[in-house]
């Protein structure tokens, strides 16, 4: 199996050879419980003879840092083997000054995996990341660039329904790291963030494919079909949007499932496409997939923040058959209360937000208007906020009139919203988020 190569800057267009995925694995030397790597977003780590770490959560990602010192070589390049096994999954690698702070321009790469893995379930790929040549040193000097791989793909990119019977989950399995090949001196480190793991902002986005990232990539009037994964991209939706240029640093966890509702999922008539299981279902898994997976929410560090943006797929796709407002208003509430038990200090705040569309939706499909559920989400809001006061539940409403996204050049693939699209929705949200967290 051999995966693709997309890189993005002419800074590593002469790298492309090395960027290949191979079944050959060689020594793996710092193993995915090493204390070089901090992971953001769920992640289930396995023990025994092969150690890995894994996730299917969309925007999960693991970050360490790499120290390079030039000793005596005044030019060279630094090649960084992970050990991976990511099936239908798209994985952009990026590299920071861990100094400054700032990405290296141009220093973005995405990789996409192999519709199929071959071999046993225990063999990784290596994957050969070459660090750009802004991040590394002069002669006698050193530098420490922190390195971050992201999972930019949904767990069950065909739907939770017959899609996700077919083939299995588009998960990563983190193996770990070998020895880089160099001309300089090369270790692994902590990145800077894990210092200050337990008091950096957190931030957790529960929402639908706008959340997910659903056809970022893609351009109208482009299908989804078959190869929509390959538009699936997290790290430019409005949730990593707003951790990246808005609330940098924060550690981001996204739960974002496409056609994922409250109490009923998008075509819940089809349920063979989307599945019956809605967001309350998925929210205590570990892995996205695996139902028996439980989340370890009493080890878990409180989020500052947590962001609903659930109930378009309830309204929309349904072909008449809604819910009513009081059964709606009853899972959304119960749903609130799940997260107000799991996240019970006053550390967390609450944002339920809804809208985001865009005034010409409703004419490629008369059957999604993204507003259409807002009135009741926001009664549901209320209903809450009645009877638990002290609550620190907030709601933005995101206009769909066109006033925020226009539905002409920030419109990607199947209706949804594009990079621009989806850096106006973090750009509306961004000052009305400051203001309820005091940032």
């Amino acid at each position: 199996a051999q995966g693709q190569l997309r890189a993005s800057g002419e800074m590593f267009l002469a790298l492309c050879f090395a960027f290949l995925w191979h079944d050959v694995v060689a020594t793996i030397t710092t193993h995915p419980q090493s204390d070089c790597f901090f992971y953001g977003g769920r992640w289930k780590h396995i023990d025994g003879a092969r150690p890995a770490a894994k996730s299917d959560w969309t925007c999960s990602d693991l970050q360490f840092a790499v120290h390079v010192t030039a000793d005596g070589a005044s030019a060279g390049h630094v090649l960084l083997p992970l050990y991976l096994k990511a099936p239908r999954v798209r994985l952009n690698v990026t590299f920071r000054d861990a100094y400054a702070g700032n990405l290296y321009e141009n220093a973005s790469v995405t990789v996409v995996g192999p519709w199929f893995t071959l071999g046993s379930a225990d063999d990784p790929y290596v994957v050969w990341v070459p660090v750009p040549s802004a991040a590394l040193p002069s002669v006698g000097l050193s530098t420490l660039t922190v390195v971050s791989v992201q999972k930019l793909t949904t767990a069950e990119p065909f739907g939770a329904g017959i899609g996700a019977r077919l083939l299995p989950a588009s998960t990563v399995d983190f193996f770990g790291l070998g020895d880089a090949e160099s001309t300089f001196h090369v270790t692994y480190t902590p990145p800077p963030i894990k210092a200050r793991a337990t008091s950096i902002r957190r931030y957790i986005a529960i929402g639908a494919s706008d959340t997910a990232g659903y056809c970022v990539d893609g351009n109208f009037p482009s299908t989804p079909v078959l190869t929509g994964w390959e538009y699936v991209n997290c790290g430019m939706a409005y949730a990593h949007v707003l951790a990246r240029d808005h609330f940098y640093p924060m550690a981001l966890t996204v739960l974002g499932i496409s056609g994922i509702g409250v109490m009923q999922n998008s075509a819940a008539q089809q349920s063979w496409q989307m599945g019956t299981v809605p967001m309350p279902g998925y929210f205590p898994r570990a892995i996205q997939s695996d139902p028996s997976s439980v989340w370890e929410f009493a080890a878990e560090v409180q989020p500052d923040l947590v962001t609903v943006s659930l109930g378009g797929n309830d309204y929309n796709h349904q072909k008449g058959l809604m819910p009513t407002n009081a059964s709606f208003t009853r899972h959304y509430v119960a749903f609130l209360g799940e997260l107000f038990t799991k996240y019970p200090t006053n550390r967390t705040s609450v944002v339920a937000v809804c809208g985001m569309g865009d005034p010409l939706e409703t004419q490629a499909d008369p059957d999604n208007n993204r507003c259409r559920p807002c009135a009741h989400v926001e009664m549901a809001v209320e209903t809450f906020k009645t009877a638990q006061p002290q609550s620190r539940l907030h709601y933005i409403f995101v206009p769909c009139d066109g006033s925020v996204v226009t539905g002409t050049d920030d419109i990607g693939c199947d209706g949804h919203k594009n990079r621009i699209g989806q850096a106006k929705v973090a750009e509306f949200l961004a000052p009305r988020l400051a203001e309820i967290m005091d940032w």
